[in-house]
């Protein structure tokens, strides 16, 4: 039912005063005196005590909630469930101090007002506990909000609670006042003319049952408020199971104890399952850990101060062990002696099991990087955060965490390596290779890999440094030991060479002598003509000419190139075909050259021609051991692929075998007599071409015989560069 405003109130208490005043006026004075009195104290009884004590059973009401809101508020949550919370408890505020408003307005006496402003004035202070409390709960501490509100804000309630009451039981002992006031007068203008008694019992039934119906309104409103305060508390216990803790509560001066069903539900019970006692708990906690539970518990009842917060295990329904934060708050009596207890339990054994593979793989990370053979240090913002064992060792220090770079390694190689961890995090990584000197002062190379590690605004940077100095070194003597078999095997075939270019000098040298013969013949016969012998000066001229550039070229074969250079590819195979193409003649074997004559190559030119002779020399022989009839053949063609040219050698003795294919660059791998061959020449055709000229040479087998293909960089500079190599030709 709704209440009616207080103008039509008005109005109705207007209508019942016109109707009584046009009986009295039927009667004598003193009737009307005595209605008019009884009238007055009706009006104050409605009026004042009645409103003030409905006002303040609403403040009650107020107080509750904004209390319920504050032990919501202390449990954890998120920032839009506690500013919602903040809002709510805001609100509440408003609307309790409309109330204070009523019953200021409307409380009678002075020790009515007094009680108002002793309430007022405990419900200001309230507000100094909620902010403090809602403070700290915006800085994460709840376990002090918690204990705030639990103790000297739950004592404050109680006091608030305490003054609301005595206001209400006032208001309610002021109705009872004037009501026996208002008996007082009836009683004492009983003895009026009975003419007009019908009328006035009639008028007061009236008013009687409307007022009657005010008081069953306001009671409804009272049980309504009964009802919402039920549900408040339904609800509180819904949040509270909603939290997915379990609650406890132990009323220690009874020795009662309440388990909630999420509690037992931890454990493998269901809630009739389990008993709600001490014992319950207490069987159930790991023998490791229950003394130290139980000296937590003495400590928490002796000390108001100490928050009960511990993790031990419990033992769940199905014999496993669960592992438990257990919070609690101890309630005092006035003498400070523990009355009751009241907390609560969360599972945090996954928690824990984390805790542990992370305690796990730490430690496991931890081995691991000591036993790497290499510096490994995690920096940001050039500050060292972590080093392994070989880093600190390598610099001679208990540990380089917390140190700069610069306290470290020399300024300049410092600055150097801040400049290299500012790359990495804009590209990604960075490679490098870079000398430093370890603490017994040796000079070492290293390789280091430098990482971006940033997340967010962390700029971490991780460095990873491995010590190569002996694979440098080892890789020195093995590019020297591979120049000197280069060296070796110019040497091992200057046999051949020469055998070569006494089948090239032959045909000059039979030539001039037999020019000279005619010459002598003349002489002799007396048929000397200068312009016959002209001629044969200018051919024996010519002879000398061809004997010289073969000398030039034999020479040229053995004075290595100390730097590349860009020459027509052309040149190079001619140069080639200069020192073996006479032997290739000579044994019938045809050359059939297919190449671009404008190809410009920028390259090691004497070891790029010294990989064909060794090509063109195996496929003699090859060739050699087919029958005279057969026809034999050299076949050389190139073609362009982006940046590389690839340059074909194919010849038609037969092929490779399949077996041993992959083994012809292998060392002294030869299919000839040891007198034959050394099993070099293509092992060092491979080494030249894939780490003096940064290529790459395979073979393979066709229908008609073996192929050699070339690959081979048209810049050998930039080739190197992209690959951040340096020019060396040994």
């Amino acid at each position: 039912m709704k209440n009616s405003s207080p103008k039509h109130e008005l109005n109705i208490i207007t209508l019942f005063v016109v109707v009584s005043v046009a009986f009295v006026l039927l009667i004598s004075a003193v009737s009307i005196y005595s209605i008019n009195t009884v009238h007055k104290i009706t009006e104050d009884i409605y009026t004042h005590p009645l409103k003030v004590s409905n006002a303040a059973l609403n403040i009650q009401k107020g107080v509750l909630k904004i209390h319920r809101d504050m032990k919501d508020i202390v449990l954890p949550a998120d920032k839009v469930q506690l500013q919602r919370l903040i809002k709510q408890v805001d609100k509440e505020e408003q609307n309790v101090y409309k109330y204070f408003a009523v019953v200021k307005t409307k409380i009678l006496g002075k020790k009515g007002l007094e009680l108002e402003e002793k309430t007022y004035k405990l419900f200001k202070q309230w507000k100094n506990i909620r902010d403090q409390v809602i403070q700290l709960v915006q800085h994460k501490k709840f376990h002090e909000a918690i204990a705030i509100t639990q103790n000297r804000g739950a004592k404050h309630v109680v006091k608030l609670e305490n003054a609301t009451m005595a206001l209400y039981h006032y208001a309610d002992a002021k109705a009872a006042v004037l009501k026996g006031k208002a008996h007082q007068t009836f009683k004492k203008f009983h003895t009026l003319d009975m003419v007009l008694l019908f009328l006035t019992i009639f008028f007061l039934l009236l008013f009687f049952f409307y007022i009657r119906n005010r008081i069953h309104s306001y009671m409804k409103i009272i049980r309504e408020n009964e009802k919402e305060l039920a549900e408040i508390n339904e609800q509180y216990q819904l949040a509270t199971e909603g939290t997915n803790d379990g609650l406890w509560d132990w009323n220690i001066k009874e020795g009662t104890v309440y388990f909630s069903p999420r509690w037992k539900e931890m454990l493998g019970y269901r809630d009739d399952e389990l008993l709600n006692e001490f014992e319950s708990w207490e069987s159930r906690v790991h023998p490791d850990d229950l003394e130290m539970a139980e000296k937590a518990i003495e400590h928490a009842h002796t000390d108001p101060k100490v928050i009960y917060n511990i993790v031990h295990r419990l033992r769940h329904k199905n014999g496993s062990w669960i592992w438990i934060l257990d919070r609690g708050q101890t309630i005092f009596d006035a003498d400070g002696k523990a009355v009751r207890m009241i907390g609560f339990h969360t599972d945090i054994t996954k928690q824990k099991e984390l805790e542990e593979e992370l305690c796990e793989a730490k430690n496991q990370f931890e081995t691991f990087m000591n036993f790497l053979p290499a510096n490994v240090y995690i920096t940001e913002n050039h500050e060292i955060l972590y080093a392994n064992r070989a880093a600190n060792t390598f610099f001679g220090r208990k540990t380089l965490v917390g140190l700069q770079i610069e306290d470290v390694i020399p300024l300049k190689k410092a600055q150097e390596l801040n400049r290299a961890f500012d790359k990495a995090l804009q590209n990604g990584s960075v490679e490098e290779i870079t000398q430093l000197i370890n603490i017994q002062g040796e000079e070492t190379i290293r390789h280091q890999l430098i990482f971006s590690m940033q997340k967010g605004e962390s700029k971490k940077v991780g460095l990873i440094s491995l010590d190569i100095t002996k694979e440098k070194h080892k890789e020195q003597e093995l590019r020297e030991k591979e120049e000197l078999m280069i060296a070796q095997s110019r040497h091992a075939a200057m046999g051949e060479m020469i055998s070569m270019i006494a089948h090239q000098w032959r045909q000059p040298i039979s030539v001039i002598a037999m020019d000279a013969n005619n010459i002598q013949a003349d002489i002799e016969l007396n048929m000397l003509d200068s312009n016959e012998l002209l001629q044969t000066s200018q051919d024996i001229l010519q002879q000398t000419l061809e004997l010289s550039k073969t000398i030039d070229d034999f020479r040229e074969f053995f004075r290595p190139n100390q730097s590349p250079e860009e020459t027509l590819l052309k040149n190079i195979i001619d140069d080639a075909l200069g020192i073996v193409g006479k032997s290739l003649q000579n044994n019938d074997i045809k050359l059939f050259v297919d190449i671009d004559s404008s190809i410009k190559i920028t390259t090691f030119s004497r070891e790029l021609m010294q990989v064909l002779i060794n090509i063109l020399k195996n496929a003699k022989e090859i060739l050699l051991e087919q029958k005279e009839d057969e026809e034999k053949k050299i076949v050389m063609h190139s073609k362009s692929e982006k940046e590389n040219l690839i340059l074909t050698i194919c010849d038609n003795g037969g092929g490779i075998r399949e077996d041993i294919i992959e083994k012809v660059f292998d060392p002294y791998f030869t299919t000839k007599d040891e007198k034959d061959g050394t099993g070099l020449g293509l092992y060092m055709s491979k080494i030249i071409v894939q780490k003096h000229l940064n290529g790459a040479i395979i073979a393979s087998d066709t229908d008609e015989g073996a192929c050699f293909e070339i690959k081979l960089p048209y810049n050998l500079y930039e080739a190197k560069k992209r690959e951040g190599e340096d020019i060396d030709n040994g």
